[in-house]
């Protein structure tokens, strides 16, 4: 019977996958809309980023209604998005202190100064790079040097190695000039703060090859008179021989190697199995959200222990770990070292840095299907990085995902009207 039928309907039998559904492709694609961060405007009102796929992906930042009746209000002009690109994932794009927003914009990464409120552009406070070279993320201001304070990440001299600092942007309504380093020196940096004194700074940096939940040190700074940084301690994570600790620390510092699964609505996932499909989503050994030890039994087990968790969900999973490891970007250039092991090695290449994923990696892998006479099509969208963000893309790709699934392996017709593309070896 169909699943959606009415108890007046008159019964139908159709095969699993093939049940006719409200959740279209185009439902799920209007209702990707993602919220990101959350701050609070100078009147206590909620701001917060909207990532938006019927703009093409674009993310706004959104200031919360002034009454529970009305409308949330658009922060962010046309022209503009608010997106960073800081080690490829991005995140931290905003901050907001009062009515004023600085945030980074996604086609040029140049940060931008704004009021929240009335018609304001949003005034430039970096260089023009020519380009998105210069990335910004996890800012913060720094009222008595009148700046602000945030990680900077530098592709102009190496796009494959980048160099991030912590530096001081000044607020300036004459002149925009370059950004003041502040620390430097190591492979990463995150979560620069201002302490209420305003007299001192924390930040958390690591190394390769670590990952940031692996070994990552706290460390705090002293300004001078002059907004310098003079005098630095490690707090934590450091080497043993400091003795220094503040009296009931109050931090944390957060992050994961892959992501959760969780137990919520989530229409991509109700499109199928509304048409009868069964959808299994695994947290395997590894994942993200239920403590160290869980997370940590990925280290030197991966492609065991989340083939074992998954059994019959994966048949395969890294099949060459060469070319994976030949292909990663600087955040996560050694991430794979600790993850398989010390028995293995690899040979260093230059990566494609503007992606997480390479797209040669998809190119390699249709190759290799196709070589081997297995049913196999390769679609390229332009302007997508890592993860789908335009409406019309996303419903094509679950539309033409399902037809694929069905025509292949349960032999059968979709309810929905849909126009198949070519499947290699098949058609």
């Amino acid at each position: 019977m169909h699943p959606h039928a009415s108890p007046a309907a008159e019964k139908a039998t159709a095969p699993y996958g093939s049940w006719e559904s409200p959740i279209t492709a185009a439902v799920v694609s209007a209702a990707g809309r993602t919220v990101e961060g959350l701050a609070v405007s100078g009147d206590g009102r909620l701001v917060w980023v909207e990532t938006r796929p019927e703009e093409g992906g674009r993310a706004v930042l959104v200031k919360e209604a002034a009454e529970p009746s009305g409308e949330a209000q658009d922060v962010t002009p046309q022209g503009f998005a608010v997106r960073s690109l800081a080690q490829e994932y991005g995140g931290g794009a905003f901050a907001v202190q009062g009515d004023t927003v600085v945030f980074s914009n996604y086609d040029d990464q140049r940060l931008y100064r704004q009021t929240i409120g009335g018609d304001n552009s949003p005034l430039p406070l970096t260089p023009d790079y020519a380009g998105s070279v210069v990335r910004y993320a996890d800012g913060v201001f720094d009222p008595h040097f009148n700046r602000f304070i945030t990680i900077m990440e530098d592709h102009r001299d190496n796009s494959s190695n980048p160099v991030t600092t912590v530096v001081a942007v000044t607020f300036s309504d004459e002149s925009i000039d370059e950004p003041t380093v502040l620390v430097s020196g190591n492979d990463f940096y995150a979560f620069p703060r201002v302490d209420p004194t305003e007299k001192r700074m924390a930040w958390i940096e690591w190394s390769n090859p670590n990952m940031s939940w692996d070994k990552s040190e706290l460390w705090i700074g002293y300004f001078s008179e002059k907004g310098k940084m003079q005098r630095r301690i490690c707090i934590a994570g450091g080497d043993s021989k400091l003795v220094e600790s503040p009296t009931e620390p109050k931090w944390s510092s957060k992050g994961g190697p892959t992501d959760e699964a969780r137990g919520i609505l989530d229409l991509s996932v109700q499109y199928w199995t509304s048409r009868g499909w069964a959808f299994v989503d695994v947290n395997y050994g590894g994942s993200s959200g239920y403590g160290r030890e869980y997370r940590e039994r990925l280290l030197g087990q991966w492609g065991i222990v989340d083939v074992n968790d998954c059994c019959s969900c994966a048949t395969f999973l890294i099949a060459d770990l060469a070319s994976l490891r030949a292909g990663m970007h600087k955040f996560e250039a050694y991430y794979i070292d600790n993850l398989v092991g010390k028995e293995l090695c690899f040979q260093s290449f230059r990566l494609n840095d503007l992606q997480v994923v390479s797209p040669d990696q998809a190119t390699k892998i249709y190759k290799a299907i196709k070589d081997k006479g297995l049913p196999v099509a390769l679609i390229e969208y332009e302007g997508e990085q890592h993860g789908f963000r335009k409406a019309e893309n996303i419903k094509f790709t679950l539309e033409q995902a399902m037809v694929f699934f069905a025509r292949l392996v349960g032999r059968f017709k979709v309810a929905d009207d849909i126009t198949p593309i070519k499947i290699e070896n098949f058609d």
